[in-house]
């Protein structure tokens, strides 16, 4: 395969909310930080926000990656009609949803927040660089979520978990 194939293949498989013209560099991905009821990080492209298809085009999604997690955290974050470059949180968008499941040695532990969890938890994003057309999307995003016990397991002292996404 030659080199310049190779590169295109990177940057259309791996880039998550960065796809990059084929003159650009191919970055490393996104970084995510999980403190409160665990400790845990990641970094990669899996990392990295995707704006939904069709007409979901203006919902930011990302599948955060964590050793701690059943299959990571997904978070689904709705921009509304239009979607640009500022900040945005739970308490500006319509809708909003975080969720994940974590086994313990005692049972599993729900990971839930967004608009239509009780509590809600909350999120700040911050979009630095929005691009959709040229697959450019920067920026970060705190999301502080409740830890609800599933069938008496022990979850933890913090029963919150705040997730720090670099993208």
């Amino acid at each position: 395969m030659t080199r310049g194939a190779l590169l295109a293949l990177l940057a259309a498989c791996g880039g998550g909310g960065h796809a990059h013209p084929p003159d650009a560099p191919v970055d490393a991905g996104c970084t995510a930080t999980f403190s409160g009821n665990f400790a845990d990080s990641s970094s990669g492209p899996s990392d990295c926000p995707t704006l939904g298809a069709g007409s979901a085009a203006t919902e930011l999604d990302f599948t955060v990656a964590s050793m701690q997690l059943e299959s990571g955290l997904a978070i689904a974050i709705d921009l509304g009609s239009a979607p640009a470059v500022g900040a945005y949180s739970s308490e500006t968008v319509s809708s909003w949803s975080a969720t994940a499941m974590r086994d313990v040695k005692t049972g599993k532990c729900a990971l839930n927040a967004g608009t239509d969890a009780a509590p809600q938890g909350a999120f700040q994003l911050s979009l630095s660089a929005f691009d959709p057309a040229g697959g450019v999307i920067h920026g970060t995003a705190t999301v502080q979520e409740p830890v609800h016990a599933i069938q008496f397991a022990a979850c933890g002292d913090d029963l919150t978990e705040v997730i720090d996404v670099a993208f």
